[in-house]
């Protein structure tokens, strides 16, 4: 694979690990749900959520690159689409609302440059592996963004005091969670235990 290639690439898959830092915890089956009073909306939270949305739409890009099981395959363009429904969703309530902030994430500068690294190395391991430890870096990245984005869709959602706003992110943690489990089904399904 050639540099200028493998430069274009790591820019298209640098979202994939963004939240790998984030030390999320798994979630439960069903989102919970803060307890937390409606003020409006979380400024910052939604431009977390928009870029995630924007990197995870992106992901269905590697299947150009690298050609994996139809399973796999399907679970990726789900993810996807569902992402790149929400940006969509989420991108016209920017234009709605100009008091809604989409670019402004209000991350320090250290957890800034600890994500750019995060991302550039984990889109380099998804670059150059191939088969069985491609599956998993992939499956293992999806797994963490998608826990990420229900929770964070969660916290949005508690403070957000306009209705079809706050319906959407219920759904959206929802359809993220669902997707969530399928990641885990599919790892589940793939590890061995020896019983040792």
């Amino acid at each position: 694979m050639d540099f200028l290639f493998s430069q274009r690439w790591c820019s298209v898959l640098l979202g994939l690990a963004v939240v790998s830092c984030t030390g999320c915890q798994t979630a439960s089956q069903t989102p919970a749900t803060p307890v937390a009073e409606k003020t409006g909306h979380s400024g910052s939270g939604y431009a977390l959520l928009f870029k995630l949305m924007d990197d995870e739409r992106n992901v269905s890009k590697l299947l150009l690159v690298k050609r994996e099981r139809a399973e796999l395959n399907e679970l990726v363009k789900a993810i996807s689409r569902t992402a790149g429904d929400a940006y969509k969703e989420m991108e016209a309530f920017g234009k709605a609302d100009p008091s809604l902030n989409l670019k402004v994430d209000g991350l320090p500068p250290a957890e800034v440059a600890a994500r750019a690294s995060i991302s550039k190395a984990t889109a380099w391991e998804l670059l150059t592996d191939k088969g069985k430890d491609f599956e998993l870096a992939l499956l293992l990245t999806q797994e963490e963004a998608l826990t990420y984005g229900e929770h964070l869709a969660v916290t949005v959602g508690v403070k957000e005091a306009n209705g079809p706003r706050e319906q959407f992110l219920r759904k959206l943690a929802t359809d993220l969670a669902a997707l969530r489990l399928r990641v885990k089904a599919m790892l589940a399904a793939h590890y061995t235990w020896d019983g040792k």
